[in-house]
């Protein structure tokens, strides 16, 4: 997602259409992405298979829309550039199946779940090596009878801890008020600290609520509280934001599971090392990872 952009360098959008629309000799693709992670992830992936395209990020998924809405506008260069110089954009789902706001077109590909974070969460080979080298006591988790850790409980817990959070994110989107802040309140300064409860290891909805009516005047603190408590039958891969599940997943380790031995971690770590733990068997087998590679004409072998 977005969070990890500024570190890395931005062309202009011109500059870039004009690039990939001119240098005929150049058949490597460009792949347009949301942030960091996400091109630290297909950095990873592709090369088990030797791939190197070239990779842009850009501010959001409106960034990444905004440049291929661009680029198809010129699709008149001819049919050699069309083939060779494909220009692909790669965003998070979000809650674009819910908002209906926008016409994708087929070259901007949405993520299988919520945001790549999820897609981290979601790989039992990944997941259950953070349990193992940040927990270090595997027999504080819930274990399924053969021993291994029971990671779909686990998952469960944990997306249970973030819901009254995904449910405003969620309502704020479907709901279409522009300008409130949410970020603002679990990204910056001391972020889950300020509304987390250690002792019940829950989110305070109260506090929550109140945090979020002092940056976003516009929306009363009953209504943040009834979309709290509003029943929303959507999958938790597809409702919950990613960096707030793993911002959850990193206090768990002694708050909840009483592993005493536990690292002391950030978000940001567990995130780094999701990311390198992520598996090249899993990855080709994910819908959007498929359908990337179908529009680049590739075919792992691995």
């Amino acid at each position: 997602m977005s969070k990890h952009n500024a570190s890395l360098p931005l062309n202009t959008d011109n500059d870039l259409i004009a690039e990939q629309g001119v240098q005929t000799l150049d058949k490597t693709p460009l792949i347009v992405l949301e942030g960091g992670n996400d091109t630290k992830f297909f950095r990873y992936m592709f090369r088990e298979i030797q791939f190197s395209p070239k990779t842009e990020v850009k501010k959001g998924w409106e960034g990444v829309y905004n440049f291929v809405e661009k680029w198809n506008k010129k699709l008149d260069v001819g049919e050699l550039k069309k083939k060779h110089n494909k220009v692909i954009g790669v965003i998070d789902r979000d809650y674009h199946d819910y908002s209906n706001k926008i016409f994708f077109p087929n070259n901007i590909i949405k993520t299988d779940y919520r945001d790549l974070e999820i897609v981290l969460f979601e790989s039992d080979t990944a997941l259950n090596r953070i349990l193992i080298n940040y927990g270090r006591d595997p027999t504080s988790y819930p274990v399924k009878s053969n021993n291994d850790i029971d990671l779909d409980l686990v998952r469960s817990i944990i997306y249970e801890k973030s819901m009254a959070l995904s449910k405003i994110r969620y309502f704020k989107v479907v709901s279409q008020i522009e300008n409130f802040g949410i970020n603002c309140i679990t990204d910056e300064g001391k972020g889950f600290e300020n509304f987390f409860c250690h002792k019940t290891f829950n989110l305070d909805e109260k506090k929550l609520a109140s945090l979020l009516c002092q940056r976003n005047r516009q929306v009363k603190e009953e209504t943040i509280l009834s979309w709290i408590n509003t029943k929303v039958e959507i999958d938790p891969k597809l409702l919950c934001r990613g960096h707030d599940i793993i911002s959850i997943l990193a206090r768990s380790f002694r708050k909840y599971f009483n592993n005493l031995g536990a690292q002391l971690t950030s978000s940001e770590d567990i995130e780094k090392e999701l990311l390198l733990a992520f598996p090249f068997n899993e990855f080709k087998e994910l819908t959007y990872v498929q359908e990337l590679l179908n529009q680049l004409e590739i075919k792992p072998s691995i």
